[in-house]
């Protein structure tokens, strides 16, 4: 799995970063704390690194429809984009850009946000694996107990 792992300095006090910390610590593998991901090389292997950071943004976001076609209220939740995984079915080496697994830490303001969307839906329609295979995430967020 990861070998490395980057923390942005603004993420490194939350609950999870803490978590993944006291992973890689005890594995005895590199942790680098950065101020911004400019600081990481731009050539990495994401299924070899980590980087734990804020999301900028919203975390719960429209499916995104193909054209011309009715959409149909999904909601997709991105707590991470990447994987450590090797499917070979899998278009999310294609997709992602960015040569490092992104792990969101401010669950606080998902969580927030999440609150304020279902509020304002009476049917709701969410899925969690769009940019990731969000059941790998389970130890370090675990919300599939809630």
């Amino acid at each position: 799995m990861y070998n490395f792992l980057y923390v942005n300095k603004s993420s490194q006090k939350s609950l999870v970063a803490k978590s993944f910390i006291k992973t890689f610590e005890k594995q005895q593998k590199p942790i680098f704390f950065v101020e911004g991901e400019e600081e990481i090389a731009p050539n990495l292997n994401p299924k070899e690194n980590l980087f734990l950071t804020h999301r900028k943004g919203g975390f719960v976001n429209a499916c995104p429809c193909s054209p011309q076609v009715i959409c149909c209220g999904y909601h997709n939740i991105n707590l991470a984009e990447g994987c450590p995984f090797t499917c070979n079915y899998c278009a999310l080496d294609v997709y992602l850009n960015f040569p490092t697994t992104k792990i969101f830490t401010n669950l606080s303001d998902f969580e927030t946000e999440l609150d304020a969307w279902i509020k304002n839906h009476q049917e709701v329609r969410i899925g969690t694996g769009e940019l990731s295979d969000s059941l790998i995430w389970e130890p370090y967020f675990n919300y599939s107990g809630y």
